[in-house]
C-alpha cells in the first residue's frame, strides 16, 4: 500500500526528498517517510502523542512500540474520522501492520486518499 516510486530498478523506494518533509506536503500528499543518513527516520509530520515518553516514530516490518507511535500520530491527523470509544489502539494497530510493517526500509509516502479510504471501510 505503500506508493514506490520504481519498478524494482532502483534501491530508493520513493522520489520525495529532503525538501519534501514539511507540513504542506502532508496536507497536499500524505505521509511521507526517510531515513537520515544516520538511520534515523524523518517525517513530513511532527510527533504529537507519545504512547511512551521514551518511544518515538518510526516503522519497522515488526510492530512494536514506535510503529504504534507512528500509526497513533498519523490517524490523529484525521480529525473527522469518527471510532467508537475503545476502538483507537485496535485500528492504530491495524493500520500500523496493514501500511507501516510493509513499508521498505529506506521509507516511502501512503497517500492520504488512501488513509481515507481505508478509514472509510472500517465505517462501513
Amino acid at each position: 500500500m505503500v506508493v514506490s516510486e520504481n519498478g524494482g530498478s532502483s534501491s530508493r523506494s520513493y522520489f520525495y526528498g529532503w525538501a519534501d518533509l514539511d507540513a504542506s506536503t502532508f496536507q497536499r500528499i500524505g505521509v511521507i517517510a526517510r531515513r537520515a543518513p544516520d538511520g534515523s527516520p524523518r517525517f513530513n509530520f511532527p510527533q504529537r502523542y507519545w504512547l511512551d515518553p521514551k518511544v518515538s516514530m518510526d516503522w519497522s516490518c515488526e510492530i512494536n512500540a514506535q510503529v504504534e507511535t507512528l500509526a497513533v500520530n498519523i490517524l490523529a491527523t484525521f480529525k473527522s474520522t469518527r471510532l467508537p470509544s475503545g476502538q483507537h489502539k485496535e485500528v492504530a494497530g491495524a493500520f500500523a501492520e496493514l501500511f507501516l510493517c510493509s513499508m521498505p526500509e529506506d521509507g516511502g509516502c501512503i497517500p492520504r486518499q488512501v488513509i481515507r479510504s481505508w478509514l472509510r471501510t472500517l465505517r462501513d
